[in-house]
């Protein structure tokens, strides 16, 4: 069942009163702190292609056919599936280089004209799971990937 934003707030506000002693005048303190938890934690996001396979922004790279990502927001995650990428397709840039090697890869997973980003919710969210840091869920094999 998904977690509901009023109810675990709710419920979490009340676990720090008792927490802190049932405490007379600090109701919104707890509901704030509550509230700050609840959207600090991970979610998933899932990066799904959009644009045709045969658009040419795609540049020949590869087409993922979704990308799960554990992330506290969806800018994270598409930042996050972006390196991933390339570090999955071997660009590892080091300090030392310079010139045309120096260059940053640009993931396709970063263009929102070619992934939507959608957080996943429900049964599909329980059913990968998000526990701890950020990090990339799954992957399926997409257009030319293994």
């Amino acid at each position: 069942m998904p977690l509901d934003r009023d109810e675990y707030i709710r419920l979490r506000a009340y676990d720090l009163w008792n927490q802190q002693g049932q405490p007379a005048g600090h109701e919104k303190e707890h509901w704030s702190q509550a509230s700050a938890e609840f959207d600090a934690r991970p979610r998933l996001w899932r990066l799904k292609p959009v644009a045709e396979l045969n658009d040419d922004r795609w540049l020949g790279g590869p087409v993922w056919k979704e990308v799960i990502v554990s992330a506290t927001t969806s800018g994270q995650a598409r930042y996050l599936a972006s390196q991933w990428e390339a570090a999955r397709l071997g660009h590892h840039p080091t300090e030392d280089t310079a010139g045309n090697t120096a260059m940053s890869y640009s993931s396709a997973l970063a263009d929102p004209v070619l992934y939507v980003m959608e957080e996943v919710e429900g049964d599909a969210s329980e059913d990968l799971g998000v526990v701890g840091e950020p990090q990339i869920e799954r992957w399926p094999p997409g257009k030319g990937m293994d």
